[in-house]
């Protein structure tokens, strides 16, 4: 026989009113969902509660609330894997701007300066690199983050913190490249 399905009202109902007050008697919790029921009824409607099934979510949400959360445990490592993750993202993207932006920039330092103008310098294809690689890579972060967020939390909040640090990082190097180099 399959279980009745509780009213989601009811169920959110209970589970605040534990959350709230844990010592909350299922006396109390019955007259507060009166108080609620009749308050959105219509004048003259008579106010009908199932006091078995109010008695059965308190139940059942009463022994979750007593049990200790030890469906999914934090790692005594999680502040190190979240930040191992912070450190490898950003190394992995300044490896690839340096391989990206790096020989040109060389290349360009090597040669006679073809002009004095603001912005025309080596620094513009290293500072123009930095910004397409910081603004596209929270593309794909984000969605390897949410890929991973289920199994390897740890990960995934590192790769979101990631994201955002080599974003700003990669468009102060543009900036800073275009302007000083």
């Amino acid at each position: 026989m399959a279980k009745p399905k509780h009213s989601p009202a009811l169920v959110k109902f209970v589970r605040r009113a534990i959350r709230r007050e844990p010592g909350l008697t299922l006396e109390q919790l019955e007259q507060r969902w009166r108080a609620q029921r009749a308050q959105r009824a219509q004048p003259g409607e008579f106010v009908e509660v199932d006091a078995e099934r109010l008695r059965t979510v308190y139940a059942e949400e009463a022994q979750r609330a007593r049990q200790p959360d030890a469906a999914r445990p934090r790692s005594p490592t999680h502040g190190r894997t979240v930040l191992l993750t912070v450190g490898a993202w950003i190394a992995a993207h300044l490896v690839l701007l340096a391989a990206l932006a790096l020989p040109a920039y060389l290349a360009c330092q090597r040669a006679p300066p073809a002009s004095s103008l603001l912005g025309s310098g080596c620094g513009l294809p290293l500072g123009l690199t930095a910004l397409a690689i910081g603004w596209l890579q929270p593309v794909y972060g984000v969605i390897i983050a949410f890929v991973i967020g289920g199994r390897r939390t740890a990960i995934a909040q590192g790769l979101f913190i990631a994201v955002g640090a080599t974003t700003l990082l990669f468009t102060v190097v543009c900036f800073g490249g275009a302007v000083g180099a």
